[in-house]
């Protein structure tokens, strides 16, 4: 089960991976050392280990995460993993081959959750060849769902457009403007006199 009290670290809200949220499965090697690097460029790191592990905080391979203990043997807590990879850009975990299917969250059990829009993904890729679309312009981030795109598209045969992700427009929070999060809008902006001028130096590209 979710251990709601356990510590946790504040995790770093700029860089050029502020808005991804990364989950990652504790563990040894090449997995905390690569979480410590996305933390460190921005990334909300969600690291998920066994309860009573008593993790060292303070310690370099574990900066600016977001600990939560858990007890993988309860079904309430699968739940609840897979409630939290609805909603994030990336899982890293190091298991042995098998161990994530066993535990029920393989591949094919978070990728097809309802909640996570696979269908979307089958969609834009079918939509973008039919109309003949040879250049996507998205941002930062929809970085990780372009790798998804990329896979199908091999997989279907379909031709691959050229993308870029440029980066986000940020608050002063560091997290991106969104609809989602009542964002002041553009329009809003030029309703209250602002001119695009204005707005082109509000987001840096002035």
């Amino acid at each position: 089960m979710l251990d709601k009290s356990a510590a946790q670290t504040s995790a770093r809200s700029s860089g050029p991976l502020a808005g991804f949220r990364i989950v990652e499965f504790a563990g040894i090697g090449p997995g905390p050392f690569a979480c410590m690097m996305l933390a460190d460029m921005g990334a909300e790191v969600v690291t998920l280990d066994r309860v009573g592990a008593k993790k060292n905080l303070k310690a370099v391979a574990v900066r600016g995460r977001k600990v939560v203990e858990l007890d993988l043997k309860d079904k309430t807590a699968i739940t609840q993993v897979l409630d939290l990879l609805a909603n994030a850009d990336a899982l890293i975990e190091g298991f042995r081959p098998g161990v994530m299917e066993r535990l029920g969250l393989g591949p094919d059990v978070v990728l097809a959750r309802k909640e996570t829009p696979t269908s979307y993904h089958l969609a834009v890729v079918v939509d973008d060849a039919r109309q003949g679309v040879t250049h996507v312009v998205r941002g930062q981030d929809l970085f990780w769902s372009t790798s998804v795109h990329r896979v199908l598209q091999a997989l279907l045969g379909l031709p691959a457009p050229n993308y870029h992700h440029h980066r986000l427009i940020l608050d002063a929070e560091g997290k991106k403007l969104s609809k989602s999060t009542r964002a002041t809008a553009l329009r809003a902006l030029r309703e209250s006199g602002a001119t695009a001028a204005d707005i082109r130096r509000m987001v840096g590209l002035a």
